[in-house]
């Protein structure tokens, strides 16, 4: 979902990406077992009884081409939590969530080695991506490989 930008700014919604990730335990209280200790602070209390970590990512493409990124933990009213150690606890919550790690080499070495293709290429390897965040979140066994036993698991993003 693209918000907050003015009709027929295109520019703006090319150059800006917001992507809310959120987490919630299997069971209520799970939440406070030891390995989910480090991100305490970050558990949201919500109405249907379990909790939540809502984790924001975004990113903003200057003229220059470099990119600004911005990462925060927020509460449920999209407001960011006062956390000092916000990448520490991103980091954990990495490792936490196998999910996140997530590489496709195909598209991924094309980046790295700065090779990606101009023009249709791009819509093409955009189409591919986006159909891959589908398939993510409709079918994430087919990704991860197992089930998580953690107590929590990823329920979807937002751009």
């Amino acid at each position: 979902m693209i918000s907050g930008f003015p009709p027929g700014d295109i520019q703006g919604r090319e150059h800006h990406l917001h992507i809310i990730l959120t987490f919630r335990e299997t069971e209520p209280g799970r939440h406070r077992v030891r390995r989910f200790r480090p991100l305490q602070r970050c558990w949201v209390p919500c109405d249907d009884g379990y909790h939540r970590v809502f984790y924001r990512l975004e990113g903003e493409l200057a003229e220059d081409d470099s990119v600004m990124t911005l990462r925060s933990f927020i509460d449920g009213e999209g407001e960011a939590l006062v956390l000092e150690e916000i990448d520490e606890l991103a980091r954990h919550l990495v490792r936490l969530m196998p999910v996140l790690r997530l590489r496709d080499a195909r598209f991924m070495r094309r980046i790295h080695n700065g090779t990606v293709p101009h023009s249709p290429q791009i819509e093409i390897t955009a189409r591919q991506l986006d159909f891959l965040s589908r398939e993510l979140v409709s079918h994430p066994q087919k990704f991860i490989g197992r089930s998580d036993p953690s107590g929590a698991i990823g329920h979807g993003a937002t751009a």
